[in-house]
């Protein structure tokens, strides 16, 4: 069966890239990219899930039910402005989804195709499904690099059954769910 891999992220594409951005999203495919790095990342494992796979045994805080169905048939919504969007003026792509990252197909897409693309990464972050905490994710002289907190999920009165992770031992620098801004992106809508 296999468990799951969240993926949340918000970015600016650089000019050169937005063009790619574009028809990837509109025909639902990274073989429609034009830059060879776009179009090796579309022989990637599961390469399709990013940025159109639907979230899976998340926290159910990543969606929110609006009660109507979307252009997709879908009635849960992402929240914190992780819908799927993409601004060609600004550049600001948004997503999130899950999927069985069997073969690191996220973190090649944060190691190899993030660092190419972005001018600016605001928010990268994953979390598989029996952690508490995520891994958060910078973007810092033209390399993607861990941050040493994440956000934690779990409630403090919650008795977690996840994986003993030496950033969810570390409560006193992560930062709960409740209190994060996401709100980083709003000057690029």
């Amino acid at each position: 069966m296999g468990m799951y891999t969240g993926f949340r992220f918000k970015g600016v594409i650089k000019k050169e890239y937005r063009e790619d951005i574009i028809k990837m999203l509109s025909e639902g495919d990274w073989s429609e990219c034009v830059s060879s790095v776009l179009l090796d990342f579309d022989n990637a494992d599961r390469s399709p899930a990013i940025p159109f796979g639907t979230i899976c045994y998340m926290p159910d805080c990543w969606e929110e039910d609006t009660g109507e169905k979307d252009e997709y048939g879908e009635i849960l919504k992402a929240t914190n402005g992780f819908e799927r969007y993409f601004n060609k003026e600004t550049g600001l792509l948004c997503f999130q989804c899950s999927l069985k990252n069997y073969e690191s197909t996220i973190e090649h897409f944060i190691e190899k195709i993030i660092p190419v693309i972005c001018e600016q990464l605001i928010h990268c972050e994953k979390l598989y499904e029996e952690w508490d905490v995520s891994n958060l994710y910078e973007l810092k002289d033209g390399k993607v690099k861990q941050l040493d907190y994440g956000i934690r999920y779990e409630d403090d009165e919650y008795i977690s059954f996840s994986y003993s992770r030496k950033l969810s031992e570390r409560k006193d620098v992560n930062i709960k769910y409740e209190e994060f801004d996401f709100t980083k992106e709003n000057s690029y809508r």
